[in-house]
């Protein structure tokens, strides 16, 4: 039997909404009454280009992600064209009801939900798009040379490129270890 008081979640300590970091691919968003909506810039494609998704997470629902750059430029051209043509047609609409609900609250009539809401954020990271981590873009410091109990600094150093075999160092056959057996 079900136990009543079970109520579903994690009970490992462990966030549900992950480890609280921007991802790296997260480029710029904005959230709005209906929502947050992000640019999310992905490098590691095949091909080496960049990637660009429009991604809108929604509450108990899927997320939507709009993958740009997998259209044609001729549907990119249509989409943008598309979407270009709803602002342009909302904007009017939109400014009437900003209007109507500024000069009501202006009355102290507050009926307008629209009066209240935060404003919008919108969020471009301060950050270079590189094409290669940082490890790829800049050479490794040089190895100081050291000298270890008296040994010379280039002992363990690689050898130059050549055809010769290595010197034989005396030492004999035996083994180096103490000799005890293992159990």
């Amino acid at each position: 039997m079900v136990d009543r008081n079970f109520r579903p979640g994690r009970r490992d300590g462990q966030s549900p909404y992950g480890n609280r970091q921007l991802s790296e691919d997260r480029y710029a968003w904005v959230r709005t009454f209906l929502g947050q909506f992000v640019i999310l810039l992905d490098t590691s494609a095949e091909d080496g280009d960049l990637n660009v998704t429009i991604y809108h997470p929604r509450e108990k629902r899927a997320a939507v992600a709009l993958g740009l750059t997998e259209l044609t430029t001729e549907e990119l051209d249509a989409m943008q064209e598309l979407f270009n043509k709803a602002f342009e047609l909302a904007r009017p609409t939109t400014r009437r009801r900003d209007e109507i609900a500024d000069e009501a609250f202006q009355r102290g009539d507050d009926r307008y939900a629209r009066s209240y809401r935060e404003p919008p954020q919108l969020v471009y990271r301060q950050r270079t798009l590189d094409k290669h981590s940082e490890g790829v873009q800049q050479r490794p410091a040089p190895v100081p040379a050291v000298t270890w109990g008296g040994l010379p600094s280039d002992f363990g150093e690689l050898r130059e490129s050549s055809d010769e075999v290595a010197e034989q160092h005396e030492g004999g056959s035996q083994s180096q270890d103490d000799g005890t057996a293992a159990d």
